[in-house]
Parts: C-alpha cells; sequence; structure tokens
C-alpha cells in the first residue's frame, strides 16, 4: 500500500490490533496489595479524580466520553469499597475526592505505569522529538474523532 490512504489504512489496522491488546490487558484488575485488586476502570476513573481531571459525575462523564449512569455505577462502587468519598457542593453537585486508599490505588498505579514508560523509552532512541510529537498530534485527532463517534451512539 503506497500514499496517505494506505498508511492511514496500515494505521488503523495496528491501532486496532494494539486496541485489542489494550482490550484484554483492561479486564484484569491491578493488584494494589494483599487481597486488594481493582479492574483498570475504577483505576482509570480514581486516577481523573486525584489528578484533578475530573470530580463530579458530569465531568467524569464528559472527560471519559460515557454515559452519566455508567460513570454512577462506577462511582457507587468505589464509595462503597473506600475509595472515594463524596463531598457536597454547590448547586446539587456532588464533589468527589479520593480516601486514603483510593491514594494508594494511584500510587500503585503510577508505579506500574513508571515500569510500562521505561519499557518503551526506546521510542525516544528510534524517533526525533519532532516524529514523536507528531504521532501524539495524530493520537490526539483520532482520540477526538472516537469522543465524536460516541458522543453520536448516545
Amino acid at each position: 500500500m503506497k500514499g496517505k490512504d494506505g498508511l492511514i489504512k496500515m494505521g488503523f489496522e495496528v491501532f486496532t490490533k494494539m486496541f485489542m491488546k489494550y482490550d484484554i490487558f483492561g479486564k484484569r484488575p491491578l493488584k494494589i496489595s494483599k487481597g486488594i485488586k481493582v479492574n483498570t476502570s475504577h483505576v482509570h476513573t480514581l486516577e481523573a479524580i486525584g489528578k484533578g481531571h475530573a470530580t463530579t459525575v458530569t465531568s467524569l462523564s464528559d472527560y471519559f466520553k460515557i454515559t452519566k449512569g455508567a460513570v454512577s455505577q462506577g462511582i457507587s462502587k468505589l464509595h462503597q469499597e473506600g475509595y472515594i468519598k463524596k463531598m457536597d457542593g454547590s448547586h446539587k453537585t456532588v464533589n468527589l475526592e479520593l480516601t486514603a486508599l483510593g491514594k494508594q490505588v494511584m500510587k500503585s498505579h503510577d508505579k506500574y505505569n513508571a515500569s510500562f514508560v521505561k519499557k518503551i523509552r526506546v521510542i525516544e532512541e528510534k524517533y526525533s522529538e519532532k516524529e514523536i510529537t507528531t504521532f501524539l498530534d495524530i493520537l490526539t485527532d483520532v482520540d477526538f474523532i472516537f469522543g465524536e463517534f460516541v458522543e453520536e451512539m448516545k
């Protein structure tokens, strides 16, 4: 395959294979400590809250491009299991905050991410900063397109 069209098709095939692997990986719970395992989607929810990307059901729904109902179910489970606390906000808004256990999950996840990043550090040696920046720009564009598809499906 040649040309931009062929490259885009090849890129989509690689992305699909990568997504399938990530999906398998994402279904395995992250072991935090002895007896504590948290599924990946909940870990990412805790990460979004802990890093301040989203701290309400509505902002989490917008951040992940999923329904408020799906977010609420996850939040309820995380709250019941002691990973987050709910704080009254203004105008019927409930602000979410990590508990000590939620912070422990984030810390463990950050360590795991650091080990993953260490393994893919070879990318720094293989590509220039400009090429990596272009790649990130493309990923951002693809993320936007997927977000649009998700919005259309609601």
